[in-house]
């Protein structure tokens, strides 16, 4: 758009520029970082995603949050985790599931393409991030089926044009201390192939009882540019991380949600594990065929085992004798995954008469198959009836006696073997028009359809009795986008969106004998915000006022009469916010960056029988959260010193206790003497003792880390 909001950044221009190269390069990082120009540090407007949002943030009719790669390492940020209170209305749900406006959900994207590498219980990994995308509402028009609160995509790093790297070693408390490089450049001197590697190793033994952490990472990319027009991505990523003592479950709480023991606690033994091993490979075309016209190509292939062997916590009791015990039952599960998808979009940028079109047509496909086999040991409660080999020992919950219980003891006692496939086409179309130098209008469209095949076959082991599940689903639906954006002056705009989405059933909720079939849940989204330059362009605050509802939630049939497992299609809930965002500068060498979020989450039908619901409100949906970041530099020592905290108000679990309402707060020191750099970062400075997230009562809440000190040296070249 024609205005000098758009380019608010423009007494910076010089500097973007050379941030544009930065972000995939530490060492172009540093130079910046003596230079005492602040804002672009966490500033950055431009999404990765140009053909579904074409132009500046500030063109955009929706709330989106961009965190730069610069932010990601001022934070030592390792797991997106380690972000999210620098998001407005998203936090933790529990393991990668977040509560995105109120909403729980596990919707993500790498580098715009379906395909989760971390998919099932592991949390993504940021080593490889160049930044983080968060796009908030219904995103059905260009993303496809999800829950209505939002999506994030992750941007992986790119290729260099010119040889520069890094080689960095980490150590802290509990046991931490960790490898990474990269290295990226020109295969030959002035070539137009181009390659990167990287890879990174940490081990951490965590603060939970009986628990070892053990990531690496690789990623391989080259890249061919003949020209400013053409260019062809390969990429390999490779995952294997081995989580020991885990699944990590919660720590049982009162009513209060004030933990009974200590947050260390932990069901699990020394022996137990969670594995992953993911292969992903990932290929992109891109070419401008004129300048008006210009299409990409792009599809991906990932391959994932998740291996993991855990005590469940199956409820406490209290014995004749006053001994309180964790009744336990061993798990051990194995799931292999296969996901391929593939994109293709076709933009076309013209001026018809005096209008201005930025027309984008797209079509993807996505398939994922799950391979799923479980076995499980049964708990004391089955004591009476069952054979001592089936039963697995219980735990004193106050003095855990670890080591009583080993798997080679006992035998399973059902077994469950489980295939799910799911596919998903769309079909999209998207008009971005300049009507006047102050006036533009989106407007788009998808059609979508998919299927779900299951096949699940459960036997208990002692009696050989076979519980057989097969169910299948397939539907259509159409989603819209429609929005506006308008200057009111040079520096500040008003926006207004309406969009829908859609959320496919579980194919198991299509058997006609539990009430199905069924239509997709669906999303619809009313927003207005502004985007406002502040103080001659050196804050950037956007604000946005929604609210969401969600209609074909399925619940418990009320019917009297109704078979058990039966399910009625009678849920509606919805949710009402306010977010604000803001980054900015205080003085040349101090920046900031602040959100808070205001969201009122309700049912309106069906409130007592909606999954990750209580009574009339949603679980782990706090109604306040407020985050910081703030970053001072001291060019003449060649340092930066920086401050954090965020707030997340009381919640409910899943079975209605309250989830205490806590703050935590960060540190960061950094010094460079010439390639290298020192960096000291401390997480919860204060050792607050909070759970960040509730779950059933049985497992308790998830716990927040304790103190975290993490030291990294950095050389780049």
């Amino acid at each position: 758009m024609k205005r000098s909001m758009g380019l608010s950044l423009g007494a910076l221009a010089a500097a973007s520029a050379t941030l544009v190269q930065a972000q995939s390069s530490d060492l172009a990082i540093e130079e910046v970082l003596v230079t005492g120009r602040a804002q672009e540090f966490y500033l950055q407007t431009a999404p990765s995603l140009g053909n579904k949002f074409p132009g500046d943030l500030r063109d955009i009719p929706q709330s989106i949050q961009i965190l730069p790669q610069q932010l990601i390492r001022d934070q030592a940020a390792v797991e997106i985790t380690d972000l999210y209170r620098n998001i407005s209305s998203v936090s933790q749900f529990s393991y990668s599931g977040v509560t995105f406006r109120g909403f729980r959900q596990d919707e993500i994207r790498y580098d715009g393409l379906l395909g989760d590498p971390f998919s099932g219980f592991s949390v993504p990994l940021l080593y490889d991030i160049e930044q983080v995308e968060v796009i908030k509402g219904p995103a059905g028009a260009l993303f496809g089926g999800g829950e209505p609160g939002g999506l994030i995509n992750y941007v992986t790093k790119a290729p260099t044009e010119e040889l520069s790297g890094n080689a960095a070693v980490a150590v802290g408390n509990f046991g931490l201390y960790g490898v990474r490089g990269d290295v990226s450049g020109p295969v030959k001197e002035g070539g137009d192939l181009l390659f990167r590697l990287a890879g990174a190793y940490e081990d951490t033994d965590t603060f939970r009882i009986n628990t070892n952490k053990r990531d690496v990472v690789l990623a391989a990319d080259l890249e061919w540019r003949p020209s400013d027009d053409r260019s062809l991505l390969f990429r390999y990523d490779y995952v294997d991380q081995d989580f020991q003592g885990a699944r990590l479950r919660g720590v049982p709480v009162d009513d209060d949600g004030d933990f009974l023991t200590t947050r260390k606690f932990n069901t699990n033994e020394e022996s137990d594990f969670q594995r992953l091993e993911a292969h992903m490979m990932t290929l992109t075309y891109n070419q401008r065929l004129s300048n008006t016209l210009s299409y990409t190509l792009a599809g991906r292939y990932i391959a994932s085992e998740e291996r993991q062997n855990y005590h469940e916590n199956r409820g406490l009791f209290v014995d004749e004798a006053g001994t309180t015990f964790a009744r336990r039952e061993f798990r051990d599960q194995k799931r292999d995954i296969d996901q391929a998808t593939a994109l293709a979009e076709l933009v076309w940028d013209t001026q018809l008469g005096a209008t201005g079109h930025k027309v984008l047509l797209g079509a993807e496909y996505y398939q994922r198959s799950n391979d799923d086999f479980f076995l499980t040991s049964s708990d004391s409660r089955r004591a009476a009836v069952l054979p001592p080999n089936f039963i697995v020992p219980d735990l004193n919950f106050f003095n855990p006696d670890y080591g009583n219980s080993d798997p080679s003891q006992f035998d399973p006692f059902v077994e469950t073997d489980r295939e799910i496939e799911f596919d998903t086409w769309g079909i999209y179309l998207q008009d971005q028009i300049q009507l006047t130098d102050r006036l533009l209008v989106s407007l788009g469209g998808r059609l979508e359809g998919y299927s779900e095949d299951l096949d699940s076959a459960q036997t208990v082991l002692v009696t050989g009795a076979v519980n057989r599940a097969v169910a299948d689903e397939s539907d259509e639906a159409f989603t819209v986008r429609a929005g506006v954006v308008y200057d009111l002056t040079d520096r500040a705009a008003m926006y207004a969106n309406y969009s829908t989405g859609f959320n496919p059933q579980g194919a198991s909720a299509q058997d006609p004998e539990a009430g199905g079939p069924f239509d997709p849940e669906e999303g619809e989204l009313f927003e207005i915000g502004a985007k406002v330059d502040l103080f001659g362009d050196a804050v950037y605050l956007q604000t946005a006022i929604y609210q969401i509802t969600k209609t074909n939630v399925l619940v418990a049939d009320p019917a009297p009469d109704a078979p058990t497992g039966a399910v009625a299609a009678v849920g509606e809930a919805r949710a009402r916010g306010f977010e604000m965002d803001v980054v900015g500068d205080i003085t040349d060498n101090w920046t900031f960056t602040l959100n808070y979020a205001y969201n009122d989450t309700v049912i309106l039908e069906g409130s007592d029988e909606l999954t990750n619901a209580v009574g009339d409100e949603f679980a782990n949906a706090p109604d306040h959260q407020f985050g910081f970041w703030t970053r001072y530099d001291l060019p003449g020592i060649r340092s930066a010193i920086a401050f954090g905290g965020s707030y997340v108000s009381e919640q409910l679990s899943l079975s209605g206790q309250e989830v205490q309402s806590f703050s935590v707060f960060d540190a960061t020191w950094i010094t460079t003497w010439d390639k290298l750099q020192l960096q000291l970062n401390a997480r919860n400075i204060f050792d607050e003792d909070y759970a960040e997230s509730g779950f059933l009562s049985r497992t308790g809440h998830f716990p927040g880390d304790p103190r975290i000190l993490r030291a990294e040296l950095i050389f780049n070249f």
